[in-house]
Formats: structure tokens, C-alpha cells, sequence
């Protein structure tokens, strides 16, 4: 971790990425390591990918300590390129956000519109855990309006595993 912390500065957004989620499977709670992950985020937001952004909210929600560079400047880059966002980028941004207890009520609105918008591509644990992550925030208002485009989509999904197979 030491070396890491060290050589950050030659860190590219992906390697940023894999060490956070690495530091998270492997249970590692290494502050130290997640402030400097994080605060590469900040001298160049942009260059990091929804996936990247992904799996460094994912692993700061795993190991409870989301550090500030990552909520000043993360979240905000998060929010601006929401709409490029899968399923599962989605569904675990809103995951880690709830599981922090972190509100952010721009950012869960647009969560929520961008999976109305794309909810024939959610799969059922997506289709779950994005109104579980409002419900735990107190987004209720974003509930209601989703649940009902979601819920057309639970049924689709079910349909689709419940048909017998063409071979």
C-alpha cells in the first residue's frame, strides 16, 4: 500500500479503479490508500470513465469511508456523465450512496430518470437495488415515479425466464 500511496502520481484511471475495488475484495481498509485513489480523481475528473467512477464508489462503499475528494468532485463528475452510465453502474452508484447514508438528491434524481430511461436493459437485481437505494435515502417522490416502469420491467424479465426455451 505504501508503494502505491508513493507512485499515484503515475496512476491512470483505470489502475485508480482496480486498486480501489481490489483494496474492497480483498478487505483491505487502508484510508491512506483510498484518500490517494480518490484524490487522483480531482486534477483531471473527466479522464475517468463511468466504470471507473464505478468501482471506486462500489469499493468506498465497502469498506464505509467514502474520502472527500471522492464526494467533492467524484460524485459531481458522476452526475455530469450519468447518462453514459449502464445498469450496473448505475445500480451501484446508488448502492454505495445509500449504503453511506450519503444524500445527494441531484444526483439520485438523475439516477433514477436515467433508469426509467433505460429499464428494458435492467436486469432484475438492478431493477431492485436502484429503488432500495432511493427508499434508504428518503427519495420517495422518485420511487413513485419510477416504481411503475420498473415494476413493467420486473414482469418482462420474469416472462422472459419463465418461457420455455426454443432449443
Amino acid at each position: 500500500a505504501e508503494e502505491a500511496i508513493r507512485t499515484i502520481s503515475e496512476f491512470q484511471p483505470e489502475n485508480c479503479s482496480m486498486s480501489a475495488w481490489s483494496m474492497s475484495t480483498l478487505e483491505l481498509r487502508h484510508r491512506p490508500l483510498l484518500d490517494a485513489v480518490c484524490g487522483r480523481v480531482a486534477p483531471c475528473p473527466a479522464t475517468f470513465r463511468p466504470l471507473d467512477l464505478t468501482n471506486i464508489a462500489w469499493a468506498c462503499a465497502t469498506v464505509k469511508f467514502m474520502p472527500a475528494a471522492m464526494v467533492d468532485i467524484g460524485l459531481p463528475r458522476i452526475l455530469a456523465c450519468i447518462s453514459e452510465f449502464d445498469g450496473t453502474g448505475l445500480s451501484n452508484v446508488a448502492w454505495a450512496l445509500a449504503s453511506l447514508r450519503l444524500r445527494r438528491p441531484e444526483l439520485m434524481d438523475q439516477i433514477s430518470r436515467h433508469a426509467e430511461r433505460i429499464a428494458t436493459s435492467l436486469e432484475m437485481q438492478q431493477l431492485v437495488q436502484i429503488p432500495w437505494s432511493l427508499t434508504t435515502l428518503g427519495f420517495q417522490a422518485q420511487v413513485r415515479r419510477i416504481l411503475p416502469r420498473l415494476f413493467q420491467q420486473v414482469k418482462v424479465n420474469i416472462a422472459d425466464i419463465a418461457a420455455p426455451s426454443a432449443h
